[in-house]
């Protein structure tokens, strides 16, 4: 959906999109998406952490293929929103075994304060609530116990965490340099198709235009670490917003971009 479209619909029928799931949900015709995971050895997620073990970062597809594993469906409606939606509690540290958590600073994180904020917003016996409440499950036991019960099984341990010295806080290799910050951003313009990039140069100057020339500035600045020719298509496309003109996000500008992309050409043009 373009910017365009997306505006006229906000103003016109705000409840489109979820009034159109409901609808194909009611008529069999379910929603689905492709549900796939990716892989990282332990080795080789300690021999390039930034990547690794950075949420923001992407894997390539060519080094960490696509694994498909089956589809989510959306095929009912929760029949008491309060129960089955408003108390559900997620958290990422309520694993199956077998899974562990990576270094990822966020991740860490997260481990911790989510459990914090479900206790919080429902209460400390959150996890019996029945939407939480695992099924088939045996309840935690002390061990050893005078009545049995479960007992500690080794194959389900987390696996140990690798560390080379003391562990504390510590900043990623290469964070906060360019190439940390610009170059994934540079990667994925080169595998968007030009109408892709016509759309995302068009959306960042329909919300730049509407701000002070000195945020455009250093958001242009930004934008030519990424790549200089889309820098100046944004700055263009922002220009002729500015003076009331229909927009074509730097047509001829756009042009040589996507030439630039595909290695037909190099342009070099000056920053802002």
């Amino acid at each position: 959906m373009s910017q365009a479209q997306a505006t006229s619909l906000a103003g016109e029928d705000p409840n489109y999109l979820s009034r159109e799931m409901r609808q194909a949900i009611e008529k069999g015709m379910y929603p689905r998406w492709k549900l796939c995971y990716q892989v990282m050895s332990e080795e080789e997620g300690y021999s390039k952490p930034q990547l690794a073990f950075d949420c923001t970062k992407i894997w390539p597809h060519a080094e960490h293929p696509l694994i498909e594993i089956g589809v989510i469906e959306l095929n009912k409606f929760a029949q008491d929103y309060f129960t089955e939606v408003e108390q559900v509690a997620f958290s990422p540290a309520v694993v199956p075994p077998g899974i562990s958590f990576s270094p990822d600073k966020l991740l860490q994180g997260r481990l911790m304060f989510y459990e914090v904020t479900q206790h919080h917003r429902l209460g400390p016996n959150f996890e019996q609530i029945p939407i939480n409440k695992p099924k088939g499950v045996d309840p935690n036991t002390y061990s050893s116990s005078l009545f049995e019960g479960l007992q500690p099984n080794p194959a389900y341990l987390d696996p140990p965490m690798k560390t080379d010295g003391a562990a504390d806080y510590y900043d990623m290799p290469g964070e906060g340099t360019d190439a940390d910050y610009y170059a994934q951003s540079r990667e994925f313009l080169k595998v968007l198709t030009p109408e892709d990039r016509q759309s995302l140069i068009g959306n960042l100057s329909a919300a730049l235009h509407h701000v002070e020339d000195r945020v455009v500035t250093v958001a242009l600045s930004h934008f030519n670490y990424i790549d200089p020719t889309f820098a100046n298509a944004v700055r263009e496309s922002i220009l002729l917003l500015k003076s009331g003109k229909k927009v074509t996000p730097g047509t001829q500008v756009l042009k040589q971009f996507n030439q630039e992309l595909s290695g037909n050409t190099k342009i070099n043009i000056n920053s802002a």
